[in-house]
């Protein structure tokens, strides 16, 4: 899907490759639903140059403590792949200003009411809703 531009951005991390295909997108789209990814920083950038309108959340760890006890505790995981992953971290982190929102997910029902509230909020956007908008001027 690479060497055929199947993806709208891709990237390795962490020793593997993700990517984010042209065909998700467009069919989450085609079906009005909204497109949630999750991605890392670079990818992000990528899809703000294709898709304007697109609205970034950064989720964010209370604190670095907490954020190195979450990744010890994944399966599989060593020292090694650990620091890495922190090291990353830490300077996705210094990227918050670039991000539309961000979410600090101290505890996840939280989290998840913010994070609602944001999809709420970015649907009654007036630039989204332009035919609704000029549908009641007109009338």
């Amino acid at each position: 899907m690479i060497s055929r531009n199947g993806f709208v951005e891709w990237a390795k991390v962490y020793g593997e490759r993700y990517g984010t295909s042209h065909q998700t997108i467009r069919q989450g789209l085609r079906r009005r639903k909204d497109v949630v990814l999750v991605i890392e920083v670079q990818g992000a950038r990528a899809l703000r140059k294709k898709y304007r309108n697109a609205v970034f959340v950064l989720i964010l760890p209370p604190n670095l403590k907490e954020l190195r006890r979450r990744i010890q505790q994944r399966p599989g995981m060593t020292t090694r792949s650990s620091s890495l992953r922190l090291r990353s971290a830490r300077k996705e982190v210094q990227q918050m200003g670039w991000y539309d929102y961000f979410v600090v997910n101290d505890r996840l029902s939280r989290a998840v009411d913010a994070l609602a509230a944001i999809v709420v909020a970015e649907r009654q956007r007036q630039t989204r809703n332009r035919k609704i908008f000029d549908s009641i001027a007109r009338s």
